[in-house]
C-alpha cells in the first residue's frame, strides 16, 4: 500500500467518522426534543467565547422559570458574531423537566446546525477519499499487470528514418538508443541517471544520459492491460533535456514504461534530431 493509498483511507475513515458524530447527535437530540418542554425565557446578557479562527463569538446567557418554579439560568452552546439574540430579548427555551439544567435555545438552525455540519463535512471527506483511494491503485477489482511484459514503441514517425535494425521491445539488462542528427544516425548506450515517482506515484520520470547529452521524460504508472503505457504521436509528452534544446519544431514520438517503471522505449523527434531506442535501470 502506497502513501497516496494511505491518504485516501484517511480521508474515508475522518469522514466516515464525522457523519457518525453527526448520527450521534442527532439520535440525542432527538431524545431531548420527545422529553423536553417549552417555555418563555429572557437573554439577561452575553458571554464572550473565542470562534473557530480565532475570533470573537458571542453566547447568550438566558434565564427561564421552570414549570415548579425554579428560575434557571444557561449559557447557550452555539454562538455567533454578530449575536444571535440582545439582552432583554423573549426567547423560547427547551428543558428537561427531569433536569432543568439541560435546557437549550429553541429554533430549527440552532437544534440542528452542528450535526448538519459534521454530516456535510463527513460526505465531503469520504467523497475526497474514495476516488483518491481508487486513483491510487487501491481498487480490489482492478487488474495488477504483470512487470515482466516488455514495452514496444512505434517506429513509423513522420520524417524520421531509423534504422531498420532498431529493436522495438525493452530489453533485459542493456540499454540502447539511436541519435539522429541532421540525417546522421549513430548509436550509443544509455546511462540510466535515475527513476523519481511524482504526484503520489501516479508518474514516473526517468533521467537518462548519453555522450555528454541528457534526456529526462514523465510519463504516467502503468496500471493494467499488458504493463506498458504510451504516449502517442503529438499527445502532450513532457520531455525535457539538453538533446532537445535548441531544436526547432514541436515534439513528436511515444515515450512506453513497462509495468516496473523501471524498463522502457523511446522513439520522439524535433526538428532534425531524433532519438529512438530502449533501457533499463537497474534497481
Amino acid at each position: 500500500m502506497d502513501e497516496s493509498q494511505i491518504g485516501g483511507i484517511a480521508f474515508i475513515g475522518v469522514g466516515g467518522f464525522l457523519v457518525l458524530l453527526a448520527l450521534f447527535i442527532v439520535w440525542r437530540t432527538k431524545r431531548f426534543l420527545r422529553d423536553a418542554v417549552t417555555v418563555p425565557g429572557t437573554v439577561t446578557g452575553l458571554a464572550m467565547g473565542s470562534g473557530g479562527e480565532g475570533g470573537t463569538v458571542y453566547h447568550p446567557i438566558v434565564s427561564f422559570t421552570a414549570m415548579d418554579g425554579q428560575e434557571i439560568q444557561f449559557q447557550d452552546k452555539l454562538g455567533s458574531n454578530p449575536p444571535s439574540h440582545q439582552p432583554g430579548e423573549m426567547v423560547e427555551v427547551r428543558y428537561l423537566p427531569s433536569n432543568p439544567q439541560k435546557a437549550r435555545l429553541a429554533g430549527r438552525f440552532r437544534t440542528w446546525f452542528v450535526p448538519g455540519l459534521l454530516g456535510l463535512l463527513g460526505i465531503v471527506f469520504v467523497g475526497v477519499g474514495i476516488p483518491w483511494y481508487l486513483s491510487a491503485g487501491g481498487d480490489p477489482s482492478e487488474t495488477r499487470a504483470d512487470p515482466t511484459v516488455p514495452a514496444t514503441i512505434p517506429t513509423n514517425l513522420p520524417g524520421v528514418v531509423l534504422p531498420t535494425d532498431l529493436p522495438t521491445e525493452v530489453p533485459s539488462g542493456r540499454s540502447f538508443l539511436a541519435i539522429q542528427v541532421d540525417g546522421r544516425v549513430a548509436t550509443t548506450s544509455a546511462t540510466c541517471e535515475g527513476v523519481e515517482e511524482r504526484r503520489n506515484g501516479r508518474t514516473v520520470e526517468v533521467r537518462l544520459a548519453f555522450e555528454g547529452e541528457s534526456l529526462r521524460f514523465t510519463v504516467r504508472r502503468a496500471r493494467g492491460g499488458d504493463g506498458s503505457t504510451a504516449y502517442p504521436v503529438g499527445d502532450d509528452l513532457r520531455v525535457r533535456g539538453s538533446f532537445f534544446e535548441g531544436a526547432s519544431g514541436p515534439l513528436q514520438g511515444a515515450v512506453v514504461l513497462d509495468a516496473s517503471g523501471r524498463s522502457g522505449a523511446v522513439n520522439l523527434v524535433r526538428g532534425d534530431r531524433s532519438v529512438s531506442g530502449t533501457w533499463t535501470c537497474e534497481a
